[in-house]
């Protein structure tokens, strides 16, 4: 329908996508002609116009560890506490953090915004610099994830388990509680920013290729998990993990998509 067509260009222009939001519907022949359709192109054709260039070289970087989720068991008074405390970053702190860079005027692009790798016609390849455009007031920022690993010392410290892939397919997280269950939630940095960005789209956006490079997450961090002296079983299930790993990796390459691998 035509409304959802605006729907959906609506959300990409939440997300300064307005190159995509005004595309999806000049190429939509059903609904392009319509003056409804037409006023949104011209709408996002004008905010377009008024839109500031990035200075690709002063885009601030934030970066966290895993979240402390549970803070009784992290914060508990064992060898670990200190450490977790100067380095590691609450779920309450990091949902905090992340309204105020929002109340800020904070906009959370790709690595790859910034700067990208272009090919010539002989095959070489550089890197050039990127074209990050928002409005007047808004601030570019990118964000990662240090080590996005569950070692076995963590266990019973109050962190998520592991990263998985939900039936929405969406990033989520295990976390196994009191009782020995596991739960599945919003466990960890990845599903609470998804979270965060579904809530407020003009905060960044998750692009296709992005959600694809999270299903990755899982097989390092399953690996990470192993340390000490790994099992027969647990080696065959590294290897397997590695495998469909790297046939992730040609999947992306084959569809040019970018992308970023983590160990």
């Amino acid at each position: 329908t035509l409304e959802a067509l605006l729907a959906q260009a609506e959300r990409l222009a939440a997300g300064y996508d307005y190159e995509g939001a005004i595309a999806l519907i000049q190429e939509n022949e059903e609904f392009s002609g319509q003056q409804q359709a037409q006023d949104a192109v011209s709408r996002y054709q004008e905010i377009q116009s008024g839109l500031v260039e990035q200075d690709v070289n002063q885009v601030t970087h934030v970066f966290f560890h895993s979240l402390v989720i549970d803070t009784a068991k992290a914060f508990d008074g064992d060898s670990d506490a200190n450490g977790y405390n100067q380095v590691m970053t609450t779920k309450d702190e990091f949902e905090k953090i992340l309204n105020e860079m929002y109340n800020r005027g904070y906009v959370l692009v790709r690595l790859h915004d910034i700067a990208h790798e272009e090919t010539d016609e002989n095959g070489n390849t550089r890197m050039v610099k990127g074209k990050i455009l928002l409005p007047e007031g808004k601030k570019a920022f990118v964000m990662s994830q240090d080590d996005v690993c569950y070692y076995p010392y963590m266990d019973g410290d109050g962190f998520a388990r592991r990263i998985v892939i939900g039936e929405d397919g969406k990033p989520t997280c295990e976390m196994v509680l009191d009782d020995g269950t596991v739960s599945t939630g919003a466990y960890d940095l990845i599903p609470i920013l998804e979270e965060f960005i579904q809530e407020h789209p003009d905060f960044g956006s998750f692009r296709p290729e992005e959600k694809t490079v999270t299903a990755n997450v899982e097989i390092s961090a399953s690996i990470c998990r192993m340390g000490g002296s790994p099992t027969a079983e647990e080696l065959l299930e590294a290897a397997d993990q590695i495998r469909r790993g790297a046939e992730l990796v040609a999947d992306l390459q084959s569809m040019n998509l970018s992308y970023t691998i983590e160990f």
